[in-house]
């Protein structure tokens, strides 16, 4: 009979010290997602912070830049009108969707050859077209 007491007792104890061992588990797995869950939550709010843009999408604006001369000399029109460059560059998504074709971006007066030489003309630089495209299909 002592034997049977001592057994049972040994059995309440071990089956104690199982069910303690799975509460430090469960507590330590907790403690881990928790943890996991505001390094998630960090890694999220970092991204939104830096707006980084999907790898495969390139915003791309065209310029057109070119100088417009006040003047009635039509060698001076000609010169300007074969001296027109245009040229695409990437851009960000927020600069993508603040300008829309047709708008100036610069439109300044050439002061130092107004001063100088008497030239009164303008640099125009003007978005001519807007693409997107994926990063797989760039020219």
């Amino acid at each position: 009979m002592k034997k049977l007491f001592i057994f049972l007792v040994i059995i309440i104890l071990f089956s104690g010290c199982k069910e303690r061992m799975a509460e430090y588990e469960y507590q330590s797995l907790l403690r881990q997602n928790n943890a996991l869950r505001y390094e998630i939550k960090e890694q999220r709010t970092l991204l939104d912070e830096l707006k980084i843009l999907p790898v495969d999408t390139v915003y791309l604006i065209t310029l057109e830049v070119k100088q417009v001369t006040y003047t009635v000399d039509i060698n001076e029109h000609l010169k300007n009108r074969m001296n027109t460059i245009k040229f695409t560059i990437p851009v960000s998504k927020e600069f993508y969707a603040l300008v829309s074709i047709g708008n100036k971006l610069s439109s300044e007066m050439k002061i130092g050859s107004a001063i100088i030489d008497g030239d009164f003309s303008r640099l125009n630089i003007k978005v001519i077209d807007k693409q997107i495209r994926s990063a797989d299909n760039e020219p």
